[in-house]
C-alpha cells in the first residue's frame, strides 16, 4: 500500500502567498488570505510558488517515481539510491488487472521472485549493488523524497487526476489531497483547488475524452 509522511510545509500558506503579493501592490496588512486566494482564481500561479510541501513517497513503484519526475518545474526530488541500498528482498506492486487473474498473477509472481534470486546471485558473485540494480523492474517498490509548491501541486493535479493518466499515479495524487487536506487550516483551500483540467477550465482538452466534460469544440460552440 502506497505511503505519503508529509516532512514539512509552510504552515499558512495563503498567508504566505498573500503577503508576498501584497508588498508587491503596497496594500497594507490585514487582507493576505483574501488576495492569495484573488490570485489563485484570477490564474495568477507565480505567487503560488513561495508555498510548498515536502513529503516522504513509500511503497510505490519505480515506474509512479519514473512518472513524477516528469513535472520538472516547481519540485526538489531526491531517490533511494540502488547504489548503497540491497535490493535483494525488494517488494513491489501488483496491477489491479494482473491481481484478478489467477494466471497472470502466477506469472508476474514467479518473474518477481527469478528476479530477486538473479540480483542475489550477482551479489554473490561480487557484482556491486549499483550494477546489480540494472535488472530491477519497474514495478519494484522505491522510495522519493518530494518538495513541491503550491503551483506544481496544481499542475501536478491537474494533469494526474485525469481519467487518462496511469493509475498508480492517480492513485498518488488522491493520497497526497487527502493527506494535505488533513493538515486543516489554509491547506484546506489548497487541496480543494487540486483538481483535474477539465474541472479547472470547464473542457476537456484531451484527443481521446473521457467524456466526462465537453471537448473544448463543444464548449466553445456552447
Amino acid at each position: 500500500m502506497m505511503k505519503i509522511e508529509i516532512l514539512d510545509y509552510t504552515e499558512n500558506p495563503l498567508t504566505v502567498i498573500g503577503d508576498c503579493a501584497r508588498r508587491c501592490w503596497n496594500s497594507p496588512k490585514g487582507r493576505e488570505v483574501t488576495i492569495a486566494k484573488e490570485c489563485m482564481e484570477s490564474g495568477h500561479g507565480r505567487v503560488s510558488e513561495f508555498a510548498d510541501i515536502t513529503i516522504e513517497l513509500s511503497e510505490c513503484s519505480a515506474r509512479v517515481i519514473r512518472e513524477i519526475y516528469t513535472h520538472i518545474v516547481g519540485t526538489s526530488r531526491l531517490q533511494e539510491s540502488t547504489r548503497y541500498v540491497d535490493m535483494s528482498s525488494f517488494d513491489y506492486i501488483i496491477p489491479k488487472s494482473i491481481e484478478k487473474n489467477t494466471d497472470a498473477r502466477e506469472v508476474y509472481v514467479e518473474t518477481m521472485s527469478d528476479i530477486r534470486r538473479a540480483y542475489s546471485k550477482l551479489l554473490e558473485l561480487g557484482i556491486p549493488k549499483e550494477d546489480c540494480a540494472n535488472i530491477l523492474p519497474l514495478g519494484s517498490h522505491s522510495k522519493m523524497i518530494l518538495k513541491i509548491n503550491v503551483r506544481a501541486l496544481f499542475h501536478l493535479a491537474h494533469e494526474r487526476l485525469c481519467t487518462r493518466a496511469y493509475w498508480e499515479i492517480q492513485d498518488f495524487v488522491i493520497l497526497l489531497k487527502k493527506k494535505i487536506y488533513e493538515l486543516g487550516g489554509e491547506w484546506r483551500y489548497i487541496s480543494q483547488l487540486m483538481q483535474p483540467k477539465c474541472e479547472y477550465i470547464g473542457y476537456c482538452k484531451e484527443k481521446h475524452s473521457c467524456g466526462r466534460y465537453p471537448r473544448r469544440e463543444e464548449f466553445v460552440k456552447t
